[in-house]
């Protein structure tokens, strides 16, 4: 069984960082272009936010073996996760007990 990485940020209303954190594998090369992919995101998620009025966006973007997903807050905080393997339903789950806690 491979390892994964998972990369776990919360961004405020107006796009700054408020947390992040690594888990899994820690590959110090990849930390910064794990911040660039997920910020990159952040726009995917605007547009997201006009197609659909759920708080969790699923899958929003992918680069190479990555995906994003994000869930968004009502007051407009995101929760993006970057990670390697597909489990929508435990992700969900995830971004829902974040939300709780936050």
């Amino acid at each position: 069984m491979s390892a994964t990485t998972y990369y776990f940020a919360i961004v405020g209303s107006a796009d700054s960082p408020l947390y992040e954190a690594d888990f899994g594998v820690q590959r110090t090369e990849n930390k910064h272009l794990h911040q660039f992919v997920v910020h990159a995101a952040l726009d995917l998620v605007e547009d997201a936010l006009f197609a659909n009025t759920a708080c969790y966006l699923k899958a929003v973007d992918s680069y190479n073996d990555w995906i994003v997903s994000a869930y968004v807050t009502p007051s407009n905080v995101r929760l993006m996760l970057l990670h390697e393997v597909k489990s929508e339903e435990a992700i969900r789950s995830f971004f829902v007990d974040c939300h709780e806690l936050f």
